[in-house]
């Protein structure tokens, strides 16, 4: 049985870079919001939630996770939809019907939803992931709902850099 033991790892070259195995995580980064938020827009726009990661190797992929909570619509038929944009431009749909209020107006739910998205950025400049979100079917939508107040609940958007 062997032990190596360093204080520090250094690149040999003047990059300063150590090559990791795929797989292997680099950094992670996350921001989160625990305002309570409303939109009664059917146009996108940011939940607060936006990270930004410099990944160290172009062949790095970065995995979005996000942890969203207390999301309500205030009438029957209405909804949210969410979406993640990468510097500015749409990435992918994520979620849509969230917080649905059913016909019954007495059956509105406060939903909790998570998601996962693995990114290709190609890369080695900062790269921004934003969380947008649009209400539905007219009526207002909402997210940290709990409580009717802030700071009752967090929703959280997270960033991990993972060697390619």
């Amino acid at each position: 049985m062997s032990t190596l033991s360093v204080d520090t790892i250094q690149g040999k070259t003047t990059a300063g870079t150590v090559a990791m195995p795929a797989g292997a995580m680099l950094q992670v980064v996350q921001s989160h919001v625990t305002a309570y938020t409303t939109t009664s827009s059917n146009s996108n726009s940011s939940t607060g939630l936006t990270v930004a990661i410099t990944p160290k190797f172009s062949s790095s992929k970065v995995l979005i996770t996000g942890s969203i909570n207390g999301c309500y619509s205030n009438a029957a038929t209405r909804y949210a939809t969410y979406e993640l944009y990468k510097g500015g431009s749409f990435l992918v749909k994520l979620h849509q019907l969230v917080g649905y209020a059913h016909t019954n107006a007495s059956v509105n739910y406060d939903v909790d939803w998570s998601f996962s998205y693995l990114d290709s950025p190609n890369t080695t400049s900062a790269t921004t992931y934003d969380l947008q979100w649009a209400a539905q079917n007219g009526g207002s939508s909402y997210f940290n709902n709990y409580g009717i107040a802030n700071n009752g609940t967090r929703s959280t958007l997270t960033a991990y850099e993972i060697a390619g």
